[in-house]
């Protein structure tokens, strides 16, 4: 009877310890696969207030980014989030996830890209109202805890008008012709910097992601002083967000706008 009872024994332990093996090779083939998992060229686009002007205290943003790797390695999108208004100064008690899991509706894995719609609520209408920038930083984990890198993303209120507190002014160019051509070059490495720019107080271009080779656009401006401002989305691969802009073919102008506060040129007609 006793060597029956050990020979069950021995199998009870052969067994948790060929369960721990597995275990222990299922983490490790995990680790292996996931080490090299990584983030990219994020964006974001405000959904929902879908018009501005109203007193709604809930904000919704559909956030995008790509992903390198297998999808398995992707378990939860972390996202650490800070809250700002006009004036850049931190709005608190807002309420917005931390952690999304890959089971939840609000995030959508595809074959190489990561949609997340990211909906925050403020604790008041004066604080909604005062809304003008959220800056996140975001990963990803997998079962295990595996992590990719971080990437940083700002979101901005298009409904807002920005202060000149956000900014602060590089250079004064004057012009002769209502209509302005503005490029935009990355006079770095093109590592997917984007930018969003504010011309006299409108969002004339949101999202755009800098290119080595430069791109040109019009824009008409007023007479007397114009405030172009270029906001930092994201800072590519690299960082910082570093840019050239030619107003007019003339010479480029450095700016290094970062996550929290614009640069801006002030064009004279």
């Amino acid at each position: 009877m006793s060597r029956k009872y050990s020979i069950a024994a021995l199998l009870v332990l052969f067994m948790g310890f060929n369960s721990c093996q597995k275990k222990e090779m299922k983490l490790t083939i995990s680790e292996s696969e996931c080490k090299d998992f990584s983030i990219s060229k994020p964006s974001a686009v405000l959904t929902s207030p879908s018009t501005c002007g109203t007193s709604a205290v809930t904000y919704s943003y559909k956030l995008s980014f790509k992903y390198s790797g297998k999808k398995d390695c992707i378990s939860h999108v972390i996202i650490d989030s800070k809250f700002y208004d006009k004036k850049i100064n931190g709005i608190s008690g807002v309420s917005a996830p931390s952690s999304i899991d890959k089971a939840s509706p609000t995030l959508v894995i595809g074959a190489n890209t990561i949609d997340v719609y990211y909906t925050f609520t403020f604790s008041s209408v004066a604080d909604a109202n005062n809304f003008f920038l959220a800056t996140l930083k975001i990963h990803t984990e997998n079962d295990y805890s595996n992590k990719s890198n971080e990437i940083s993303l700002a979101l901005y209120n298009t409904c807002q008008v920005p202060d000149p507190v956000s900014y602060s002014v590089v250079k004064t160019v004057n012009v002769t012709s209502s209509i302005v051509s503005i490029t935009l070059y990355d006079d770095a490495a093109e590592d997917g910097d984007i930018v969003t720019l504010n011309l006299n107080g409108n969002w004339v271009l949101t999202n755009y992601t800098i290119k080595k080779a430069g791109e040109t656009f019009n824009f008409g401006i007023n007479s007397g002083s114009n405030s172009l401002v270029i906001y930092a989305v994201s800072q590519g691969s690299s960082g910082p967000t570093t840019l050239g802009v030619s107003i007019n073919g003339g010479a480029q102008i450095a700016l290094k706008p970062d996550l929290l506060k614009g640069q801006a040129i002030n064009i004279v007609f």
